[in-house]
């Protein structure tokens, strides 16, 4: 609710929406729809409001009745309503390209459904910092540039809440980490290359995933020329093409001495037969270019620090327990009602608190690297190794099997060793 907040939270939704909105003939739009949804955003959450509210001010161009809001609660004037006041006093024309502007950042919330579930809230982004607690944000594909905004607001939440906590001594429970995949569309945050360089500090881990660096360079300009020095481990996969990326990568790995032989003879019209033998040594790549894109699959280079890159095997998820172990439970279906093709469930078919028990083989084949495991799923109320085990609660699942290898920390067995 606070103003600083909402000053925040209206730049990086902006920032977000228009990763390029700061320069050229677009930046004066950018900043005064930055400019507007701040005292929009504060006068709602002082009065109690909604985002619908905030939608409907934007789409109507309604400035009264945030301002009457705002000073309500601020009878001395404050800055809020006077940016309020000077949008209201500006061109007709100008004013209308601000609004149309800041619906375009807002354009997550045209519809009804996504009005309806922000009238619900059922989490707050500053409690996650003193929970040990994981939320997990989807979008699908064709959605990610929509929703970005939002997810970026609820992020810089997150960070601000985790900030706070570090400052006021509480770092029980390890840092706050935000493991973010296909960053550059879900979750484009205007400030990763600060968040990333102070966030360690602070109680804030950041992972991020990209396809390669051509999508930082489109999202971050020259900042994410410096994203290969702010995150101090580095995993390369196999298939990237970028050739900026893999010159970076190359260079990373730095040269090495290799040896050179070489045999001379002298000729047969001599007279008299000879050899010589030279050894020198030649500088080159430790990874080139074309070996940098080639990463055998199963594998990833890892770049850590100051060490040159080293190449480890990658443990895929249907080889190694527990993860291929929890792939085999049986998942709960839907419920009769909502599943129509399978009406009725017959009672032996029951599984815990009545949910219906799926049946059958499960796949089996080829995976990415290797043999997707195979075998029934057991059937009826007994789930897989309840039954063998002692005293064991019928229907009720059993924990899952860590297998703890000797001398090594990991949990599962490790995958087998490059050669």
């Amino acid at each position: 609710k606070s103003w600083e907040e909402s000053l925040v939270t209206a730049r990086v939704m902006t920032g977000a929406a228009r990763p390029h909105g700061h320069f050229g003939e677009s930046a004066h739009w950018t900043e005064r729809a930055e400019a507007l949804l701040a005292p929009l955003f504060h006068a709602a959450a002082t009065a109690g409001l909604a985002m619908r509210d905030v939608v409907r001010w934007v789409l109507t161009q309604e400035l009264r009745e945030p301002m009457a809001l705002l000073g309500q609660a601020y009878p001395d004037g404050p800055v809020q309503v006077e940016v309020l006041s000077g949008i209201a006093a500006t061109e007709e024309r100008e004013r209308s390209g601000i609004f149309s502007t800041t619906a375009g950042i807002l354009a997550a919330y045209r519809s009804t459904s996504a009005l309806d579930l922000a009238d619900r809230v059922t989490l707050d982004p500053a409690s996650l910092a003193s929970q040990a607690a994981t939320v997990y944000i989807c979008a699908p594909a064709r959605y990610q540039a929509l929703v970005a905004p939002v997810v970026v607001a609820f992020l810089e939440q997150v960070r601000a809440a985790a900030y706070g906590r570090f400052s006021a001594g509480h770092r029980a429970g390890g840092p706050v980490t935000l493991l973010l995949d296909e960053v550059a569309n879900i979750a484009p945050l205007p400030d990763l290359p600060a968040m990333v360089s102070e966030g360690g500090g602070q109680g804030l881990l950041t992972m991020a995933c990209l396809q390669d660096l051509s999508q930082a360079r489109s999202r971050w300009g020259h900042a994410s020329d410096g994203f290969l020095s702010l995150f101090g481990t580095k995993v390369v996969l196999p298939g990237i093409a970028d050739m900026a990326t893999l010159e970076a990568v190359s260079k990373l790995a730095g040269q090495v001495d290799v040896p050179l032989r070489s045999v001379n003879y002298t000729p047969w019209w001599a007279g008299r037969a000879s050899m010589s033998i030279t050894r020198s040594w030649r500088r080159q790549e430790r990874i080139p270019v074309d070996q940098a894109h080639s990463i055998p699959q199963g594998t990833a280079l890892v770049v850590s620090g100051a060490q040159p890159p080293t190449p480890v095997a990658l443990t895929p998820w249907w080889a190694y327990p527990p993860f291929c172990e929890a792939a085999r439970l049986p998942q709960p279906a839907l419920p009769p009602e909502r599943s129509p093709q399978n009406p009725a469930q017959p009672a032996d078919r029951a599984g815990p608190a009545g949910a219906p028990v799926p049946s059958g083989p499960v796949p089996s084949g080829p995976g990415p690297s290797g043999p997707v495991p195979s075998g029934p799923v057991p059937s009826g109320p007994v789930w897989p190794g309840s039954a063998a085990k002692e005293g064991a609660v019928p229907g009720a699942p059993p924990a899952l099997t860590w297998h703890k290898v000797a001398t090594k920390k990991r949990l599962h067995p490790p995958p087998p060793s490059l050669r």
